[in-house]
């Protein structure tokens, strides 16, 4: 019998899916903007909490879209092109979705940076807070914020966008978000864990040195931060410390290798960064609950 066996996948590029476009290079400017092409389904994967708003556009396509915080309730609703999410969650959460047309599903993700959020309202209202919530939306719809979006997804996908334009774009999404989009002003969406950007540069360091003995030092220094402070700060973002995420991206290959080859465990375990395949049994197990012998024959 098929089992259909997954963990929550912790690495937003692990998705299954394709990033199409990104300005990460540039994304301390006040603006980290990606571009996904997702598949179809996809099982539960985790949402890492940053301090800054996280606004999700739907491109193109329409699908079911599940939403709860860890081992929490699941809340459904149907998103079509030009519908948003909008989120300043102070935890991790959950994603699941279910395409329910043939049209590709593309979504675009936009982080919004504490800096900009600040002087922006600072601007419009005359006054500095750090207290800033935006509300908490999903599968809402908005012609004037889209067309905001479209012109940011446009500059984008430009062969050589400019970092100007996308200043200009951002700040002008943000004044719109203040003025219609404010939260409860007693509730406070600042988090304490690392901003996107600087999780993405610390997540992609991760998947390029994920065969390699763990380097906390590395991380920290890319985070630009103290060891100690970064540790703090990764797992406010992501629910874990940096070295069990490190195991989950490893579990996550792992897994991925019994779906799609035919290679034995014990070469898994070593292309996954284990030389003692009785260790990657024990901790594949902890974080699938089964051992990746059971694991390849569910997926058969």
């Amino acid at each position: 019998m098929h089992t259909e066996l997954s963990s929550p996948l912790s690495l937003d590029q692990q998705v299954p899916g394709t990033l199409l476009f990104s300005n990460a290079n540039h994304a301390d400017k006040g603006l980290l903007v990606q571009i996904f092409h997702r598949h179809h389904q996809q099982n539960s994967f985790l949402i890492p909490a940053v301090p800054e708003p996280l606004l999700v556009w739907v491109v193109s396509g329409e699908a079911n879209v599940g939403e709860r915080e860890p081992d929490g309730e699941w809340h459904y609703s149907q998103a079509k092109k030009g519908d948003f999410f909008l989120t300043s969650s102070s935890t991790p959460s959950e994603l699941c979705w279910q395409s329910t047309t043939t049209e590709a599903f593309i979504v675009m993700h936009l982080y919004l940076s504490l800096p900009l959020l600040q002087s922006t309202f600072c601007e419009l209202y005359g006054r500095s807070t750090k207290d800033i919530s935006l509300k908490e939306l999903s599968a809402q719809e908005d012609p004037i914020l889209s067309f905001y979006l479209r012109q940011i997804q446009t500059e984008l996908m430009q062969n050589k966008s400019s970092q100007l334009m996308m200043q200009g774009l951002g700040q002008s999404l943000t004044v719109y978000l203040l003025r219609n989009y404010i939260g409860d002003k007693n509730k406070t969406v600042f988090k304490g864990g690392l901003p996107a950007f600087k999780l993405q540069k610390v997540l992609r360091l991760l998947e390029q040195q994920l065969t390699e003995p763990f380097q906390l030092s590395a991380l920290a220094k890319v985070a630009e931060l103290t060891e100690a402070h970064f540790c703090r700060a990764f797992k406010k973002s992501t629910g874990v410390s940096p070295s069990r995420y490190q195991i989950r991206l490893r579990i996550e290959l792992a897994q991925q290798l019994l779906r799609q080859s035919n290679d034995t465990v014990i070469d898994i375990a070593l292309q996954v960064g284990y030389q003692n395949p009785g260790h990657f049994s024990q901790l594949f197990k902890r974080e699938v609950g089964v051992t990746p012998v059971q694991y390849r024959n569910g997926c058969l």
